[in-house]
């Protein structure tokens, strides 16, 4: 994993981008409409958290540098952002990389509407993907741990990304069910990082693989061994009664 992160543009077929990657978002429609302005309308919205919307983004791109380096975004592989919100981190990791299949995840319906109407603006929705200018990108609009008993969101996605969506235990056995084997989960931290316990991991089936106390900070999660069939447990009872 590199200690240093680049930003990396990822062209798309129908697409017009900024001619310099590195110095601010790129992805733009065909009536205009960019990453930027929707994330701005997320932040009058009050989704996004305090922070420039442009530390929002390079915090973001980083988190797509972790990404590349597994060898996902290319092209192929399923991405789950989990808690999704106000389009962060899931946007921009859609901007700067490629995939088969998103899925946007949140149980807020206003939240939702949100998404819907951003991934319809940026071109990003079934329309774009059947067209073949995008991948599929689709907002589920409920709570996690109903839709990872899903079928056709269980144990579907390559990469789990989460950011503010709850305790690290919650965090982590709502994220379980949606990974397939060997997929991995990449939760932003607290500033200075966090310590994330193995043994507790190990209880919903993951491992750390590593992490990074630099802004941002994260932590990378790998799932080992066989689903268990109670996880996630009913909603709620990860808050109420953690695993770890």
């Amino acid at each position: 994993m590199s200690a240093r992160y680049r930003w990396v543009t990822t062209r798309g077929a129908g697409w017009c981008w900024s001619p310099a990657a590195s110095k601010g978002n790129h992805m733009v429609d065909a009536d205009g409409e960019t990453l930027r302005q929707q994330l701005e309308r997320s932040r009058r919205l009050g989704f996004l958290g305090p922070g420039p919307v442009d530390e929002h983004i390079g915090q973001s791109r980083a988190l797509a540098e972790v990404i590349r380096d597994l060898g996902h975004g290319g092209g192929t592989g399923a991405l789950l952002d989990l808690g999704s919100g106000g389009g962060i981190p899931g946007l921009v990791l859609i901007d700067e990389l490629r995939w088969s299949r998103v899925v946007l995840l949140d149980r807020s319906e206003r939240r939702c509407d949100f998404l819907r109407s951003a991934v319809s603006g940026l071109g990003v929705g079934s329309a774009a993907a059947d067209a073949g200018k995008r991948e599929a990108v689709t907002v589920v609009c409920g709570a996690a741990e109903r839709a990872a008993r899903d079928p056709g969101l269980r144990e579907r996605f390559d990469v789990v990304v989460s950011r503010g969506f709850g305790p690290p235990a919650t965090t982590a056995e709502c994220a379980v069910g949606f990974l397939r084997p060997g997929g991995h989960l990449l939760v932003t931290d607290p500033p200075g990082g966090r310590e994330w316990d193995a043994n507790g991991l190990a209880v919903v089936g993951m491992e750390l693989v590593s992490s990074s106390s630099d802004r941002p900070a994260w932590s990378l999660m790998v799932r080992v061994g066989d689903l268990r069939p109670d996880l996630p447990r009913p909603e709620g009872r990860s808050r109420r009664r953690p695993l770890f």
